[in-house]
């Protein structure tokens, strides 16, 4: 529950749940006239098929012509999100698919949770923004927000074999790379730091300025658990996309096939995670998870504050035990609790997972992660002091997390909620502590 308006940290504190799988698989196209359907099979966690079709809409910028277009942002032909959201609801589960859905969400109500899988081997299946999918008969908006839900993609990997189940490595074990490249003004400064704040004592490394040679070098010095890329994304003419490394007089191009095949000359085996902090880098996303476990890029154009607030959750999230899915829900929820002048950013995101579960295995206290000098209550404090430490610390933490983001901006340009919310943080945290006469 949470402590207050936009208070995030349900989405943090890891917590197990045996998730339902409703899992979509798009199949191919059979064109009809100037328009393209699929043929879809659904089914939920092991029970039988339900078949059915989906067929694009014209106004969302898909065409038999043109099998990648470009989705810029969440608006299409002057839709908004949430009208694009529902729309692509109701094209998928129609018919005998939406049979599928209900069924589903029977079952999510007793589990706790709910991934909706897209599944495709289409890449315009993939271009379009299925994290906006909204049920209109729901009034819990976007099923992506929903408590213990996840939208996720799948495209098929080049190996058959199944993705290896790897146990949790304990933080001190983790082993992170993180590259930046100085392309078009990009600050290198904040994803590293963001990086060694949520992975304390890990070993994680820093390379900036990266290139071709830098990034293949980087790689081949050990292996990773986490990839992180800073880069610019391109899109080509046809849909394709490539990443921009290097620094802006001395652009290099790096496209997917050369970032597979690097990686698969280092034999990364204990690769987990990839994450692509990258402008248009959901297709490059979508062909790398061929070959990567789990990989996350950015679908058209996503802000600079957006993707940072994305990333602050995310890492956090996961640094502190939570499986993939659910770190990304913490990013979701980090941009929406403490951005929300960036509108529909929350949905650029995209997550491709083959392997939820965790990558750092969970501290023994559950909340150690949430603020690093967390003080953990004395055996004998009662009760009532238990739960007022708690609830200064966690405040503590979100006034920190929206110092950070908001203390560079000018103080004329923050917007009123976001300074109502750093100031009646500021008044809790200081009632609490002299409440009990801790430390501020």
């Amino acid at each position: 529950m949470p402590l207050y308006a936009n208070d995030v940290s349900e989405y943090v504190a890891p917590r197990e749940t045996r998730v339902v799988r409703l899992v979509a698989e798009i199949g191919r196209s059979v064109s009809e006239r100037s328009r393209s359907r699929y043929l879809v099979e659904a089914r939920v966690d092991d029970g039988p098929p339900f078949t059915g079709q989906f067929t694009p809409s014209p106004d969302w910028g898909q065409g038999s012509d043109t099998p990648v277009q470009s989705m810029s942002n969440v608006y299409s032909g002057g839709l908004t999100g949430s009208s694009l959201g529902t729309q692509l609801f109701t094209a998928l589960f129609s018919g005998g698919l939406s049979r599928c859905w209900a069924k589903a969400v029977e079952k999510s109500q007793s589990r706790g949770g709910l991934h909706v899988v897209i599944r495709s081997a289409d890449l315009s299946v993939h271009a379009l923004p299925w994290e906006l999918l909204s049920d209109p008969m729901a009034s819990t908006g976007p099923v992506a927000l929903a408590d213990g839900c996840s939208v996720i993609r799948e495209y098929p990997r080049l190996s058959s074999d199944p993705v290896p189940v790897s146990e949790p490595v304990d933080i001190a074990d983790l082993h992170v790379l993180v590259m930046t490249a100085a392309i078009g003004g990009l600050n290198e400064d904040n994803d590293p730091k963001i990086l060694f704040e949520s992975f304390p004592g890990a070993d994680v490394e820093a390379v900036p300025h990266v290139g071709h040679e830098s990034l293949a070098r980087a790689l081949s010095e050990r292996g990773r658990h986490i990839v992180h890329l800073l880069a610019s994304g391109v899109r080509g003419r046809q849909g394709q996309q490539s990443l921009m490394l290097g620094q802006t007089d001395i652009p290099e191009t790096l496209t997917v096939s050369e970032f597979i095949d690097t990686l698969a000359a280092q034999h990364h085996k204990d690769l987990r995670l990839v994450v692509l902090a990258a402008c248009d880098s959901d297709l490059f996303a979508a062909e790398l998870a061929r070959t990567v476990p789990n990989v996350i890029g950015m679908r058209g154009r996503i802000s600079d504050d957006g993707c940072l607030a994305f990333l602050r959750g995310f890492y956090r999230a996961l640094g502190s035990g939570s499986s993939i899915d659910q770190a990304a829900a913490s990013g979701r929820a980090q941009q929406i609790g403490f951005s929300q002048s960036l509108g529909e950013d929350w949905a650029l995101p995209v997550l491709f997972l083959a392997s939820p579960t965790p990558i750092v295995r969970r501290a023994a206290s559950a909340t150690h992660e949430l603020a690093p000098e967390l003080v953990q209550p004395s055996p004998s404090d009662t009760l009532e002091e238990q739960t007022a430490q708690f609830l200064l610390e966690m405040k503590r933490s979100n006034l920190r997390s929206l110092r950070d983001q908001w203390d560079q901006v000018d103080k004329g340009s923050t917007p009123r909620f976001i300074q109502d919310q750093i100031d009646a943080l500021d008044h809790d945290v200081q009632e609490i502590a002299d409440k009990g006469q801790g430390p501020t």
